[in-house]
């Protein structure tokens, strides 16, 4: 293997150019034409075993690769939303030996291909296509595609196998990513028949269906694929007995209709305790896009979480039916994380301290709901393509699934009460089925969080029931924003009507630029000690979404969950000041925002008298109208939920005119808050900070301001001319952070100090009887 050349541009090629390769080998060309943010594009070619055989980002390449091998290309995109469409038509193509085998661009992270001479059932690209019958799978993963001929119920066994088996069935391929566990599949197995595995799947007569036979221990895996027939039964909605699975009703299925003694009582679901009990672990996870997104971690970079396992079964007399996606849409959210519809409202992890207030750190999960176990009798029937519990069966969530957590990462030392529970709201089935009760749809464990020396956790022994403010065992009465239990008082609901609506979002405004708001347990919603527009712009969301809100990758999210919010330090948007004119009196703000869109934004301008701001950003992507005061404070905010689109370089953000110039200097004071489109706030700075404006900066005549030496390496003197009074002198780095100030200067003279200034360009401001900005540099 060895690569010939490296093209520096294929994105402007017409056509490829193929390098000769040695005997048995072929060419890879590998094309990628990016978008407009090439930074965030990386792809990687490796062979059948998993080895690195080539990589890149932007660029493509050519690569000499064995005619028989097997090839897995890769292409990633950091943003999540693929090289195509969105910013650009983007594109990438793999041809090998003149043939194309992959070609795209409009996908979320990755997509990926395997192509070449790959073993027959290595994955689900290259499966063995097979009908009804006996089969031995040749190694312990092996993949299979089948595609029936008739619809109904299936049986899938490796009971016969001497090994420990799983079985996995999922229902698309494009975009899959495997696990060892039930994610993603619509039917999964371990040790139903002892060690071994079995299913009992719907198929759909016509689809594509991917089997996947694997095992420990394992060298080959006998199995057995075979038609049970159609499902049969009661097909009358009217009955309390009908099945909405069947296709057909046999003589012997009879109908049985309320009132009937035999009718059966209903579903009844059961949290498993001991199973959460048993698999509580802590341990650390870098998070994803999608995790934080999705709302099962509760900020970026490395979290602290603890897993466990969550295990529902029906001990009722009857199923508890979820459906389809197709028949019952406002149960279920697609997530595009994991390519597959996601059931909204599974099960609900929420964490308490001692005073019953819920901390952020809890998640509603429930991805799919399938028969997993029978073992109080029942018969497998759900899957993910068709969802509920069976009477007599149970499902699980293991501690090995993605956001099967609690994200612990900022909850301080002390003693919490975590409740694990399910159906919490008493909801029906999709046939409008009620439970015969609900005290025991809930599980919790009492877990002591300690950092002394090092983060751990223990379970205490003594761990009553939980009983929430109100008194009520597993209720779900918490204290308001004012410490009130069951409390009308809403966080950010400044107008007190109990609704967080526009009128809310406009009181926050007003009262920052009014400066007639202070921060309180009810108004701070991030709790940072300040109102600012991030405040403005989570009430706005909970104005717009409420508090069901269905995710696009999956699950469901309260958008009215206070006191919330969350830091993005991975993304950042840089401002500055452009195209000032003296004439007109006007300059303008810009931004450049690479790898986010900002739903919202305030700064602080200094140096003038600020008479009016212009929205510079289209209407159709942006619009607003920018809020403002004499003061110099800007901010903006949506009430339609649009946001700037990412700019990889400085675009105009808003003209200001000024009425008059107050200082030396007009600056870009200070960047306040920056929120992104998942009402996040992300990380700002500013170029080109200070505009110092000629005639001002020596307002008195000859040398009466000055500063030597200048640039300097350990101290220079500021001096000036003393008309009697105090003066202030501050020091202030290129993003418009003030980092010294030194006051109540009498005598016409400052030395200042190098100290821990770091060499650089600094400014120098100087306040008094009159004003004064020039610039400092440190050698």
């Amino acid at each position: 293997m060895r690569h010939l050349f490296l093209l520096l541009s294929l994105s402007l090629l017409a056509f490829p150019v193929f390098s000769q390769c040695p005997p048995g080998q072929v060419s890879v060309f590998i094309q990628v034409t990016p978008d407009m943010y090439p930074n965030e594009t990386s792809w990687d070619l490796r062979n059948g075993a998993g080895t690195l055989l080539a990589s890149g980002f932007e660029f493509g390449d050519t690569v000499c690769v064995q005619s028989s091998g097997c090839y897995h290309f890769t292409i990633h995109d950091s943003y999540g939303d693929g090289i195509c469409c969105a910013y650009g038509n983007g594109s990438y193509t793999v041809i090998m030996n003149g043939i194309t085998v992959a070609s795209g661009g409009q996908f979320n992270f990755t997509e990926d291909t395997w192509f070449g001479n790959c073993p027959q059932g290595m994955n689900c690209q290259f499966p063995d296509t097979i009908q009804q019958g006996t089969f031995i799978a040749p190694n312990p993963d092996f993949w299979y595609v089948f595609i029936p001929d008739s619809s109904g119920q299936y049986h899938i066994s490796t009971c016969s196998a001497n090994c420990d088996t799983k079985i996995w069935v999922y229902d698309y391929c494009t975009g899959l990513v495997p696990s060892n566990n039930n994610q993603g599949t619509i039917y999964f197995d371990d040790n139903s028949c002892g060690l071994q595995a079995e299913v009992f799947p719907l198929f759909q007569a016509g689809l594509s269906y991917y089997i996947r036979i694997g095992g420990t221990g394992c060298t080959t895996i006998p199995w057995t694929l075979s038609y049970m027939g159609p499902v049969h039964g009661c097909m009358d909605p009217s009955a309390c007995n009908f099945n909405p699975l069947a296709t057909v009703t046999f003589p012997t299925d009879t109908c049985i209709y309320p009132g009937n003694p035999l009718c059966p009582n209903g579903p009844d679901l059961l949290m498993v305790q001991a199973d959460v009990l048993s698999s509580l672990t802590l341990s650390t996870i870098n998070s994803q896009n999608c995790m934080v997104n999705e709302g099962c971690l509760s900020g970026y970079g490395q979290r602290d979480i603890i897993n466990f396992t969550t295990h529902i079964q029906n001990i009722g007399t009857q199923d508890y039916y979820i459906g389809t996606p197709a028949a019952n849409p406002g149960q279920f959210v697609f997530d595009a994380c994991h390519n597959h519809y996601h059931y909204a409202g599974y099960a609900e992890y929420i964490l308490y301290d001692t005073l019953g207030n819920q901390l952020p750190s809890g998640f509603k999960n429930g991805f799919c709901v399938m028969d997993l176990e029978c073992s109080n009798g029942g018969s497998f029937q759900y899957g993910c393509s068709n969802m509920g519990i069976s009477h007599g069966c149970g499902d699980i969530y293991t501690a090995g699934l993605d956001c099967q957590w609690i994200d612990i990462t900022n909850v301080p030392d002390g003693r919490y009460t975590l409740v694990i529970r399910v159906n919490w709201d008493r909801s029906p089935d999709a046939l409008g089925r009620y439970e015969v009760g609900y005290e025991n749809n809930w599980a919790q464990v009492c877990l002591v969080i300690s950092r002394n020396p090092i983060l751990n956790f223990t379970v205490a022994s003594n761990c009553p029931a939980f009983v929430d403010c109100a008194g009520d065992t597993f209720g779900t009465a918490v204290p308001d924003c004012n410490g009130v239990c069951a409390g009308f008082t809403q966080y950010g609901d400044l107008n007190g009507d109990t609704l967080r609506t526009q009128i809310d979002v406009n009181q926050y405004v007003s009262g920052i630029l009014g400066t007639t708001i202070s921060p309180t347990s009810c108004n701070d919603l991030n709790q940072d000690g300040s109102i600012d527009v991030y405040d403005a712009a989570l009430v706005n969301n909970c104005a717009i979404y409420g508090s069901n809100h269905p995710l696009p990758g999956g699950g469901f999210s309260n958008e009215c969950d206070f006191p919330g919010g969350i830091l993005n330090p991975s993304q950042l948007a840089t401002f500055r000041i452009a195209n000032h004119n003296v004439t007109n009196q006007t300059l303008e703000i810009q931004v450049a925002n690479p790898n986010n869109r900002i739903k919202a934004y305030q700064f602080k301008m200094s140096g003038i008298t600020v008479s009016g701001v212009d929205n510079l950003i289209s209407p159709s992507q942006f619009p607003v109208t920018p809020a403002f005061n004499a003061a110099g404070m800007v901010l903006a905010l949506s009430a339609l939920d649009s946001a700037i689109n990412r700019n990889p370089t400085f675009v105009p953000l808003v003209r200001i005119h000024y009425a008059a110039i107050t200082g030396g200097a007009i600056c870009l004071d200070q960047i306040i808050s920056v929120v992104n489109e998942n009402y996040e706030e992300t990380s700002f700075g500013i170029s080109n900070p200070c505009i110092v404006i000629v005639g001002r900066e020596h307002e008195l005549a000859g040398t009466a301001v000055k500063t030597y030496p200048n640039p300097f390496s350990e101290s220079t003197t500021l001096e000036f001319l003393q008309t009697g009074n105090e003066f202030t002198v501050e020091l202030i780095d290129l993003s418009g952070k003030m980092l010294r100030r030194y006051e109540n200067i009498q005598d016409g003279k400052l030395r200042i100090e190098k100290g821990n200034l770091s060499p650089g360009t600094y400014f120098i401001s100087l306040k008094g009887d009159y004003n004064w900005t020039g610039k400092l540099v440190i050698k």
